[in-house]
């Protein structure tokens, strides 16, 4: 069987670490969150002599690595470790540990510098701390492309690996998040909320998020069926300056959304109508906030008015690196739960926004969500989950 099953989330955010606390930021957002760009972290599952020699972004996938794992039930089953992959996409990577490290070198020279720190400058390093701990020896790649869930549904249906991996992350880093506040669509005060779709929507806050999941076939001999959350189908990405979510370019065109959307839909031999909830990517960045309504509108007609529709970033904020796979998360446990979490934070739409964005909490029995994400670097990509049935 080659369909492709979600059996377990490890997430931390700024609204809180694992499932449960990650759900309810969701469906109950506190205000004391929305100033918060650091996740806390708290490290009791990991050596303390391995906290020492890994930087903070493979501090944070290793612990949302375990959470994914325990919940998956893997460990339940004798599972040999060859048969376990990883694939993981950063768009800041190693950046703390490159800026200490030739901080060091610039200001006290070379035999100041720390072999634990320049091991950690290399892009790769998280998804190697990661294996390395977990003793992981299967197939394993970290990638700096949106497409990177894409790669692992297609290794895994290659028969790659068994089970994956797949991890999307953004550390913070105190250097590049205020240079992101040097920009006129960052929002600049803290306690200052992201609005997306809002009419005084003020642009988008950056913040620190990590998100793993793990990917089963469904004929993997590990997989087990108390464990999955939801389908995962294949994707389908396009690369484009078009759409590029760090920028205010009120040039934005709906198009590569448009694309995503329609192929994700038509290869998997869906209609439009099977469709009932949309995650969207948008940030509160008003510019791609209303390209992605008018393509969503495009694509489903009169039915965007009726399907319901959010963005959970004005309460994670825009994550960056770990935004697709936050997204998916939430959407999954919104299939879960029955339960899709509303557009917080948003109180009067644009009148651009012509679709339906739900401001509120809304129950469903959600069949297929439709997912999407951006690429720091340019580009979209939509993805679409489809609840569990029992067929294994």
């Amino acid at each position: 069987m080659n369909n492709i099953y979600i059996t377990g989330i490890g997430i931390l955010s700024t609204i809180g670490n694992g499932v449960e606390e990650f759900w309810q930021g969701l469906i109950n957002p506190k205000e004391a969150n929305i100033e918060r760009e650091q996740i806390i972290f708290e490290f009791s599952r990991i050596d303390k002599k391995v906290l020492k020699k890994i930087n903070r972004i493979s501090k944070g996938a290793l612990l949302s690595s375990i959470d994914a794992l325990d919940n998956s039930l893997l460990y339940n089953k004798n599972i040999d470790l060859y048969d376990i992959g990883t694939v993981f996409y950063s768009k800041s990577t190693s950046l703390d540990s490159l800026l200490d490290f030739y901080s060091t070198v610039y200001s006290k020279g070379n035999d100041y510098a720390s072999p634990l720190t320049f091991q950690s400058t290399v892009a790769n390093s998280c998804v190697g701390s990661v294996a390395v701990n977990l003793k992981l020896k299967g197939f394993s790649t970290m990638l700096n492309t949106i497409n990177y869930l894409i790669y692992s549904i297609l290794a895994l249906k290659n028969n790659k690996a068994k089970v994956l991996l797949c991890g999307g992350y953004e550390a913070y880093n105190k250097e590049l998040f205020d240079d992101y506040k040097n920009n006129e669509y960052v929002i600049k005060k803290p306690k200052e909320p992201a609005r997306p779709f809002d009419i005084s929507s003020n642009g988008f806050k950056v913040k620190e998020g990590m998100a793993t999941l793990v990917l089963q076939r469904g004929d993997s001999p590990y997989i087990n069926k108390k464990s999955i959350l939801c389908e995962i189908l294949q994707g389908s990405a396009v690369y484009s300056s078009d759409i590029y979510p760090m920028c205010a370019s009120s040039e934005y065109e709906p198009n590569d959304f448009i694309d995503t959307m329609t192929c994700a839909i038509e290869q998997e031999g869906l209609k439009n109508e099977d469709i009932d909830g949309i995650f969207m990517a948008a940030n509160g960045n008003k510019y791609l906030d209303v390209a992605e309504s008018k393509a969503i509108k495009n694509v489903f007609g009169e039915r965007s008015k009726c399907i319901p529709i959010t963005s959970i970033k004005g309460i994670v904020g825009e994550t960056i690196g770990a935004n697709l796979n936050i997204n998916i998360a939430a959407a999954a446990l919104s299939i879960k739960n029955g339960l899709m979490p509303g557009s917080k934070y948003t109180n009067y739409l644009n009148d651009e926004v012509d679709i339906n964005i739900i401001m509120e909490n809304t129950k469903g029995d959600f069949k297929y969500i439709l997912v999407n994400g951006v690429c720091a670097m340019g580009g979209v990509v939509s993805h679409i989950i489809k609840k569990y049935r029992e067929e294994l």
